[in-house]
């Protein structure tokens, strides 16, 4: 394998989140009745100001030569031996890239329910009607630059924006780091003559506005130990996404509407049933949706070529997924304190969303293709196992102690209209482990809490490759060790310090086998505490 060295430095400054919002209501008593209202509006801004790049390349070729079989976490890599890529006078400059984007949201909403209580029989029963309105408008803009000319370096070498520290990725040796001062100071002086990259920044640009408008009726009634609860909610959805097309071939900018709109419907039926004053069944039927990003309907295109052609595709005729559930529990209330529980579940999944990743070609060229897209059906069933209990029997300052678990078993599939090019028309869920747990000792006394939680999940599907199954790319389960406390000193302050990922877990992806990995990082662990006062 042979390639060329590389080093490039990505300086992005602090995402700003701007968010204000407007919300009134009221509620009205209509004689043993209640009407209530309210209204919002909503706009926030998040901005990304700049995620610069100064790239240089090596002018060597070194054969590169790689070996996972001791250690596929760690491969040893020839390259790390040979040095090529520590020879800084060996790289010239080869581009700049400057990128900023900001993506704003406005929502509006509107809401109104009525609740009516009756008799019925010998129980109680409550009417309720309402209906909601929501309209949400997302403007994203992005700009990007690029500068290749010899004459943007600014008489800038590698060695010239370096700094005397050593830079290091666990075991490697990557030289020198580089030297935030200079690269800012480059980076200012360099922006303003950066050419914008017209097509680029256009088609990354969208805007989507969506109308969604509810209605419902529900009824709750009560007879005893049995409550039942069955209502009906209709939504109708509308939705337009617009973004700028351009055609290579003849130069020529364009736009492309895609518009969408749908109408269901979502039955509920829910039994909850007091055998005794601590034993309490549950059983449910209802229907959910789950609607696409809106970054994945709108119709653009995303090209990143870096060596590598990487196409990124939205799709406009994405549908939301439809969920029919049957839910079904047993819950037992421990006292003085605690619960252990036992629930089930089935769903019934109608155009569920998957990303595909499969190779192609685009504009000639071979490339690596990413799109959304759905699956006619599927399905996703499991039990959970739920105990929690503060151990209140326990004598004196033992009695402060108590214990969460929780333990999921989850199964699942979805099946495609047709089969992939390795006869593959059944999939595992992606994002679905087949097992996670969580354990935490709790403890609870007067002004004190601490409380020491693990968590844990089994490797799960990321991405689906239709033209190699070996290719699929897979999470591999992980876990972590979280510790937090308290000490509550008076009823306005109140000390705390938290520890999250104290195991510092690694995030590993991977092809297919554990051995073929895409994907190793760790992210440390964080440690922080303050004062919180309470005026």
């Amino acid at each position: 394998m042979t390639g060329r060295a590389s080093t490039s430095r990505c300086a992005t400054a602090p995402q700003r989140n701007e968010i204000w919002s407007v919300v009134g209501g009221g509620e009205n008593r209509l004689g043993e009745g209640k009407l209530s209202y309210d209204v919002s509006y909503t706009r926030s801004q998040q901005t990304y100001p700049n995620r610069n790049e100064l790239l240089f390349r090596s002018t060597l070729r070194p054969t590169l030569s790689y070996d996972f079989a001791n250690n596929a976490d760690l491969p040893t890599y020839s390259l790390f031996a040979t040095g090529e890529h520590l020879q800084v006078a060996n790289y010239g400059f080869y581009e700049n890239t400057f990128r900023s984007n900001t993506t704003k949201n406005d929502t509006f909403s509107a809401q109104i329910r009525g609740d009516v209580p009756a008799e019925l029989g010998s129980g109680d029963a409550t009417l309720s009607v309402g209906g909601r309105y929501r309209e949400r408008t997302v403007d994203a803009d992005e700009e990007r630059f690029r500068n290749r000319d010899a004459s943007a370096a600014l008489g800038r070498t590698l060695a010239g924006v370096l700094s005397d520290q050593e830079s290091r990725n666990f075991d490697y040796d990557l030289g020198e780091r580089i030297d935030p001062a200079k690269a800012d100071a480059y980076f200012a002086a360099a922006r303003p003559d950066s050419p914008r990259r017209v097509s680029d920044s256009r088609i990354a640009d969208y805007r989507v506005k969506e109308k969604v408008l509810g209605i419902f009726g529900m009824g709750k009634f009560e007879f005893g130990a049995t409550t039942l609860i069955a209502g009906l909610r209709v939504e109708s959805t509308d939705l337009r996404g617009d973004t700028a097309t351009f055609n290579a071939a003849t130069n020529v900018y364009g736009a492309r509407t895609s518009k969408t709109g749908y109408l269901e419907f979502f039955p509920n039926l829910t039994l909850r049933q007091e055998f005794s004053p601590d034993l309490i069944g549950r059983f449910a039927l209802t229907r959910g949706i789950n609607r696409p990003n809106f970054v994945d309907l709108v119709p653009r295109t995303l090209v990143e070529d870096d060596g590598v052609l990487i196409v990124r595709q939205g799709n406009a005729d994405l549908r939301p997924t439809l969920s029919n559930n049957v839910d079904a529990g047993l819950e037992y209330y421990i006292r003085p304190l605690g619960i252990i529980a036992v629930n089930a579940f089935y769903k019934d999944l109608t155009d569920y969303r998957y990303t595909v990743t499969r190779n192609g070609t685009f504009d000639g060229r071979i490339a690596r293709l990413t799109q959304p897209i759905n699956a006619p059906d599927g399905k996703l069933y499991g039990v959970e196992l739920n105990w929690q209990q503060q151990f209140g029997f326990l004598p004196g300052m033992l009695g402060g102690f108590g214990v969460f678990a929780n333990y999921t078993y989850t199964q699942g599939d979805a099946r495609l209209a047709q089969a992939d090019l390795t006869g593959r028309s059944v999939f595992r869920l992606p994002g679905q482990s087949k097992h996670m747990w969580n354990a935490s000792l709790f403890y609870e006394r007067g002004p004190v809490n601490l409380r020491v939680a693990y968590t844990k999940r089994s490797d799960y599907l990321d991405e689906i490759n239709t033209g190699d199954r070996t290719l699929d790319l897979y999470w591999e389960g992980r876990g972590q060790l979280d510790a937090t406390g308290s000490l509550q000193l008076t009823k306005e302050v109140n000390l705390f310090v938290e520890g999250k990922n104290l195991t510092n877990s690694a995030g590993v992806r991977y092809f297919g086998d554990r051995q073929r990995v895409y994907e190793y990082e760790k992210f440390g662990f964080t440690l922080f505490g303050g004062v919180r006062v309470k005026l």
